[in-house]
């Protein structure tokens, strides 16, 4: 089976699965490891992939809409005081990162050995649109056409860009979607920022179009974030697999505090 085919049955997996959260490819292999921790002694392996995000049901924890929370600068992160990150930390640094004044709802969060990430919808006054981030000291496993860095070739609705920047960051931007089918989801286009960092840490993240989930359609043309803005995000400096402790200890009171 050649690239085009294996990404064109990845992408069409995972847009049959119309009410999974989209955490992308570091929440998918997250959720994979754990079930394989908790399914090891029945012997009993789960696979992860593009495609992971079938196993994955979570319920949303809905928020009502949010007052604009000021973003906190962002200080060194390599003299503050550390903690392991998690991923009621990535939802409070998100919320720093993304534009001022929008509503938040569907929150979610995940923390495992080595990941942590989280996903929201966020309204700008244009709409809601989810988002997504997350860190990890790996990459997704045995993802097939999305394995390490590299692109494979671009497909209908899908295309990728890889680059290394000066200070030696790996960089991949992948589009996929919209799609040309009848379902409304179909109309739903994910942007994901990946970086690798040279000491081996991995950011995620993910803009769409639209609330991703539930055969819901797209409610603008483009995604909430551009590839740059998101580039941005992913570059920086408090993402990491330990984080300020202050974030990390204040991060369930930043979320309660946007219901």
């Amino acid at each position: 089976m050649d690239t085009e085919v294996r990404i064109r049955e990845s992408l069409d997996r995972e847009l049959s699965e119309a009410g999974r959260p989209p955490l992308g490819s570091i929440v998918a292999d997250a959720v994979a490891a754990g079930r394989r921790r908790r399914r090891w002694r029945r012997g009993a392996v789960v696979a992860s992939g593009a495609g992971a995000l079938t196993v994955m049901v979570v319920t949303a924890l809905l928020l009502r809409p949010a007052s604009t929370v000021g973003p906190v600068p962002p200080g060194d992160p390599t003299t503050a005081a550390r903690k392991a990150a998690t991923g009621e930390a990535v939802i409070a640094l998100l919320l720093d990162l993304l534009p001022p004044g929008g509503e938040v709802a569907e929150v979610e969060h995940f923390t495992d050995r080595g990941v942590a990430a989280g996903s929201l919808l966020y309204d700008d006054g244009h709409g809601p649109a989810t988002v997504s981030a997350g860190v990890a000291d790996h990459q997704n496993e045995g993802s097939g056409a999305f394995a390490g860095m590299g692109c494979p070739p671009d497909a209908e609705g899908f295309t990728c860009r890889h680059r290394v920047t000066p200070d030696g960051v790996e960089v991949r931007v992948t589009t996929m979607g919209p799609y040309d089918c009848s379902d409304r989801k179909c109309s739903i286009k994910d942007v994901r920022v990946e970086i690798r960092r040279p000491d081996g840490t991995f950011v995620t993240v993910d803009s769409y179009n639209g609330p991703f989930g539930h055969d819901r359609a797209a409610t603008r043309a483009e995604t909430l974030l551009d590839a740059d803005r998101m580039l941005a995000m992913a570059t920086d400096p408090r993402w990491g697999l330990t984080m300020d402790a202050a974030l990390v200890d204040g991060a369930a009171a930043r979320i309660r505090a946007v219901r």
